[in-house]
């Protein structure tokens, strides 16, 4: 998962590696202790540095930014994984970005937002800062396209 290799769109060779590699990581979250796995050897970390350096951009493959919401969300679903993303601003950051993207896109992240704003709770149910953060951002993007 180095985001060097095949950030070129010329070399559309690495980038289906890239895809089949983050369609990987979805499917093998589904268990647990995969999941565990993948957290301790650092490979959420990896696949987060992934996104962050090659697919945040507008012009980004959607199908690519699709695959790495589908694994984020099977990683959301486990406690190691869950919180080594919720603590993980720039990702947090970029699934609300997609927000503004195609209408799958779109639907996408806020099943991702809508699990971390479900788990970042205190033991009183009140949300977390992570929740809180998520909750207003959501407010800002709906007032941006309503034209409030």
């Amino acid at each position: 998962l180095n985001p060097a290799i095949g950030h070129s769109r010329a070399n559309s060779y690495h980038d289906d590696l890239k895809m089949e590699a983050i369609i990987w990581i979805g499917d093998i979250c589904v268990d647990e202790k995969c999941s565990e796995w993948m957290a301790n050897n650092d490979i959420v970390h990896a696949m987060s540095n992934l996104w962050k350096e090659c697919y945040l951009d507008e012009d980004s493959d959607p199908e690519m930014v699709l695959q790495f919401l589908s694994a984020y969300e099977q990683l959301l679903s486990h406690d190691q994984t869950r919180f080594q993303i919720i603590e993980d601003e720039a990702i947090v950051n970029a699934m609300i970005s997609c927000l503004r993207r195609s209408t799958a896109v779109k639907v996408s992240a806020e099943t991702c937002l809508t699990l971390i704003q479900e788990f970042d709770r205190g033991v009183d149910g009140q949300l977390g800062l992570v929740a809180e953060y998520i909750q207003e951002r959501r407010f800002e993007i709906l007032a941006e396209a309503s034209g409030i």
